[in-house]
């Protein structure tokens, strides 16, 4: 059962450490993204090489040693990935949690549009209920969440987040 919020917040104040709090999720899980891309990027660009023995001075590979780089950079990069997954894999999960569709609509609509991005129309659009009832909604989202996230967002000391629009 979530505790209530503080009688004494407004729900100006309420919507900014939620939405600061949705936005550092966003910006974790770009993190994590951004190293799935670039050992995507890494693995495109070695492709599919070619060796030839054919008398060539220096290793018998036809691309000298950008395979082995390639390997290397490849390997760097998963380090990093799991790097930042470890920093942030229990953040963006516990978000999640909080946020996902069978724990509460009100905050699941949160995270579909200002996490995932998308419009209040799409929004509307893919939990079946009216532009109205998504704005209805969203007011008892930030309420919600602002009662379920991590106490440390709750405090106005707690997070120097500049939101993004």
């Amino acid at each position: 059962i979530l505790g209530k919020t503080n009688t004494n917040t407004t729900f100006d104040a309420m919507e900014y450490h939620v939405l600061a709090y949705l936005d550092d999720i966003k910006g974790r899980i770009a993190d994590v993204r951004a190293c799935e891309e670039r050992i995507a990027e890494i693995r495109h660009q070695m492709g599919v090489r070619g060796t030839t023995y054919s008398g060539m001075p220096g290793p018998p590979n036809a691309y000298g040693d950008a395979i082995p780089d390639g390997l290397a950079m490849i390997e760097e990069q998963k380090s990093r990935y799991d790097d930042e997954l470890a920093i942030h894999g229990a953040e963006i999960d516990h978000a999640w949690n909080l946020c996902r569709p069978h724990a509460s609509e009100n905050r699941h609509l949160l995270w579909l549009k200002y996490v995932q991005g998308m419009s209040w129309a799409k929004v509307a659009r893919s939990i079946h209920v009216s532009n109205a009832a998504v704005y209805r909604m969203r007011t008892a989202g930030i309420e919600e969440l602002y009662a379920a996230m991590p106490e440390e967002w709750r405090r106005d000391d707690a997070h120097k987040a500049v939101l993004r629009s």
